[in-house]
């Protein structure tokens, strides 16, 4: 005798499997910043920038050719570690492109990154102009002088306002203001995200062009011996097919400067 399943069961199954197909279909439609990119070790290039330094810095330790670093696949073959010759700092790029390095005797400055095609920014450009169409990644970072890590940060963080107000608050302290258009995230206790759109000349160097700028701002006054101190501000100009490298450069970069 053949037993029948009850009417109730049976919708209860049938709505229950339709839920779940409509779950597992959804998932590639879902934002691509909320899937989890696939992570490998590989090997990549090594790109030594020349450095330009307030004072003579002797000769740099050796650079390898290649590093093994862990990053997603689907950018391996497209990037690079640019660093400069005294490996002061270092990050991603686009494989191929060019750079240029420039530290202070204090050891602030940084690096930048530029396509073949363009022309040289030349030596601390972010201290000519913000005002850039080009495409490019550029590093800052300042480590050591107090008034001037403050004054980078002051803007996007609570505490460095504080400071910089109690400090520095003579005619030439900082306005400590967000530029207008600019949007501002906080990621973690000391890192923001800063994003300028196209056409709006933000804190990020380069930005003003036509390019979406990416950008992070770090700031940490820590005492601890084991943490960094100081603030960096590192942004990321290049058109949207490329933002999977500005992405993985900024976090990269993250999770590696010392200050």
């Amino acid at each position: 005798m053949r037993t029948c399943m009850p009417v109730a069961l049976v919708l209860a199954l049938v709505l229950a499997a339709s839920s779940l197909a409509g779950a597992a279909g959804s998932r590639p439609n879902e934002p691509a910043a909320h899937r989890q990119a696939v992570r490998a070790l590989e090997r990549v290039p090594v790109r030594a920038c020349h450095a330009a330094t307030g004072t003579s810095w002797g000769k740099g330790p050796k650079i390898p050719r290649t590093r093994e670093i862990s990053l997603p696949r689907a950018i391996a073959r497209q990037v690079a570690v640019f660093t400069d010759e005294y490996s002061v700092q270092s990050f991603l790029g686009p494989r191929g492109w060019k750079c240029v390095a420039s530290y202070a005797a204090d050891g602030s400055g940084g690096i930048t990154v530029y396509a073949p095609s363009e022309r040289s920014p030349g030596f601390f450009p972010h201290f000519i102009t913000n005002k850039s169409g080009l495409r490019g990644i550029n590093v800052f970072a300042q480590p050591s002088c107090v008034g001037c890590y403050l004054q980078m940060a002051c803007p996007y963080f609570k505490r460095a306002l504080t400071r910089e107000h109690r400090w520095f608050h003579g005619p030439q302290a900082a306005s400590c203001r967000v530029p207008k258009h600019e949007r501002v995230r906080t990621l973690s206790a000391t890192l923001v995200s800063v994003i300028d759109p196209p056409h709006v000349t933000g804190n990020n160097h380069p930005s003003g062009g036509r390019y979406v700028a990416l950008g992070n701002v770090f700031f940490s006054d820590s005492k601890n011996a084991r943490g960094p101190s100081g603030s960096y501000f590192m942004t990321c100009a290049l058109p949207s097919r490329d933002h999977a490298i500005c992405y993985a450069s900024l976090n990269w970069f993250s999770k590696h400067w010392q200050g």
